[in-house]
């Protein structure tokens, strides 16, 4: 990942995130008016700052991931 930016006045720093990516065969085919899937993936983001953890997820493409590591994080 690339290295954090320092934070502002006033501002919590990040100080790690990482990213997982998780596939989840669902129970029967699934689908709507476009598309047709038999698993579901899920993204799992883990957030730190200090002693302070926070979790968050998503559904999306396992490309998501990547997007969060080289962008956002």
């Amino acid at each position: 990942m690339p290295a954090a930016r320092p934070a502002a006045a006033g501002e919590p720093s990040v100080d790690e995130i990482t990213c997982a990516v998780y596939s989840a065969p669902t129970d029967a085919p699934e689908g709507d008016a476009t598309l047709t899937w038999d698993a579901t993936t899920l993204v799992l983001v883990r957030a730190r700052s200090g002693t302070v953890t926070g979790l968050g997820y998503t559904y999306g493409a396992p490309a998501t991931a990547h997007v969060i590591g080289d962008r956002l994080a």
